[in-house]
Order: structure tokens, then C-alpha cells, then sequence
């Protein structure tokens, strides 16, 4: 009895290792970047957002003080749209379109304010 059940136990180990060597491995990636003013000064509250064009998700991340963003966990091997936007700049060029064929891809956006219209004199 002792016998078949160690013979049993090896049987099924075997068979998990096999599958777990079969498995795919999905590899995932990161997009990053940072957002900065033309004098290259930091810009935060900049809202990123990253759509992945074969699946039409999209993620928002928003940049942190020093102007920088992370958007990770992204699947390997797709093209992404990235668009910056905010209430207080303006972007002459909003959208970057990314093919995430290596583990990561830097993306800058370079910002200018948009400009404060003063009331007019009597």
C-alpha cells in the first residue's frame, strides 16, 4: 500500500511540473516618462493616459511633483496611445503613440502654460 501511494504522489508531481514548465510566461511592461515646461522646469498634476490600442483599455495616472509618471504592468508586445493633458498647460503635441517592444519605453510631453487673459481696461 505504501508503495502505490509514493508511485501515485510521483505520478502527479511529475505531471505538475510538466505543466508548470509548459506555462507561458506573459512579460509585461512599463511605460514612463516625465513632463516638463519648455525651460525644463518639473510639471505636476498632469494627467497621463495610457489606451492600449489591440484591446482599447486605457489607465490614468497622474505625474508627481518632480513632473515624472509610471504606468506599469502593461502587456509586452502592443501599442499604446499616450496623451498628457491639464487644466493649466497645454501640449503642442498631446499624443505619442508607443510600441511597447522592449520591457520599458520612456515618453516625455513638454508642457506651456496656457496664458491668463487680463480683463480689459474701461
Amino acid at each position: 500500500m505504501g508503495t502505490k501511494c509514493l508511485l501515485l504522489a510521483l505520478v502527479f508531481l511529475s505531471f505538475a511540473f510538466i505543466n508548470e514548465a509548459n506555462a507561458q510566461v506573459e512579460l509585461r511592461g512599463e511605460i514612463s516618462g516625465r513632463i516638463v515646461t519648455e525651460m525644463g522646469r518639473s510639471v505636476r498634476r498632469v494627467s497621463v493616459l495610457v489606451m492600449d490600442l489591440n484591446t482599447l483599455e486605457t489607465r490614468t495616472v497622474v505625474s508627481n511633483d518632480f513632473g515624472y509618471f509610471v504606468v506599469d504592468d502593461l502587456q509586452f508586445g502592443s501599442t499604446f496611445l499616450v496623451n498628457a493633458s491639464s487644466g493649466r498647460y497645454y501640449f503642442a503635441f498631446p499624443f505619442q503613440t508607443v510600441n511597447l517592444d522592449l520591457v520599458s519605453r520612456q515618453v516625455n510631453f513638454i508642457a506651456a502654460e496656457i496664458p491668463v487673459a487680463l480683463p480689459k481696461a474701461p
